[in-house]
């Protein structure tokens, strides 16, 4: 429990230095926020919508497991995840999912973690193709070019490909850690084989990757940048990708110190991709407050999660 509280306290003090420098610096810029409820209520909708198509991804991959779950139950889970993040580093939501699905569908924790690297490995897919796709774009309309994120996404795409593509050997030895590994890497072959599966979880990752596109367009429309909804997509991609980088609670300050760089790779200002970022974060982190609580209890009801 001293734990828990610990790294909510952290949580919380990360995320208000990075708002109180955000507001300090742009403070003018900061209260047009209020001016725009319509566009503010657009942000509000797609974070909605992302946890939506998040819910889609996690029933999909319980599909080749023989788990039907609910969609109002995936949902729920959905939330749940994304809540949890904040309450520990290291992915906290995922391990309470994982104890979830074992507790109540006795779904290992092996199987687990070949569904959560099955994730990872379609969001890399999906991130480099629309980013390499971006970047060509914008080079064709804009003569907009950054080796630094063209090598970047190629370096991802390369990787996921050698996933996909080749397959890891299984251990014949008897220690449990292999005997786990080896159950990953069966579940993860499972799926595989499942291609409709992959297919349908690649256009999740498409749908997911344009709302929060679009998230980061508004935003940035709030504030008065007009910037071409390519270059707000980009950022997303890369708010994305480092959502994955988890030493700190939800990656706070690593997503928004990355969105920031690469926000003056595409000729930007590093304080426009800052304050988009935080401001991303504050209409999340709101959502997160009203629907994780109700998430854990209608989940938990009745166990205690933490000791």
């Amino acid at each position: 429990m001293k734990s828990k509280k610990t790294w909510i306290s952290i949580s919380i003090l990360l995320f208000l230095f990075l708002l109180t420098i955000t507001v300090k610096n742009d403070l003018v810029e900061f209260q047009k926020i209020f001016h725009h409820p319509f566009l503010l209520a657009a942000v509000f909708l797609f974070v909605f919508l992302t946890s939506m198509i998040n819910a889609l991804k996690i029933k999909l991959l319980l599909v080749p497991f023989n788990i039907r779950l609910p969609f109002g139950e995936s949902f729920t889970l959905a939330n749940l995840t994304t809540f949890g993040n904040y309450l520990t580093p290291f992915r906290g939501g995922a391990a309470l999912r994982a104890y979830y699905l074992k507790k109540h569908y006795t779904f290992s924790y092996s199987l687990f973690l070949s569904t959560l690297s099955a994730l990872y490995i379609v969001l890399f897919l999906a991130t480099s193709l629309i980013g390499l796709g971006l970047l060509l774009f914008l080079y064709l309309t804009q003569q907009t070019a950054s080796i630094v994120l063209l090598t970047f996404f190629i370096s991802i795409l390369l990787g996921t490909s050698a996933c996909i593509i080749i397959r890891a050997p299984k251990s014949s030895r008897s220690h449990w850690l292999m005997k786990s590994l080896n159950k990953m890497l069966t579940g993860w072959d499972e799926i595989r084989r499942h291609k409709l599966i992959l297919v349908l979880l690649l256009l999740l990752d498409v749908l997911l990757c344009l709302a929060i596109g679009l998230r980061f367009y508004f935003i940035l429309l709030i504030f008065g940048i007009a910037p071409s909804f390519a270059v707000a997509l980009l950022l997303a991609l890369i708010s994305a990708l480092s959502s994955l980088i988890t030493i700190t609670p939800a990656s706070l300050g690593i997503k928004e110190a990355s969105v920031a760089y690469f926000s003056t790779l595409l000729k930007n200002s590093f304080s426009s991709g800052l304050l988009v970022s935080v401001v991303d974060r504050a209409i999340e982190m709101i959502y997160l407050l009203i629907l994780g609580p109700v998430s854990m209890k209608k989940l938990f009801r009745g166990r205690k999660i933490f000791t």
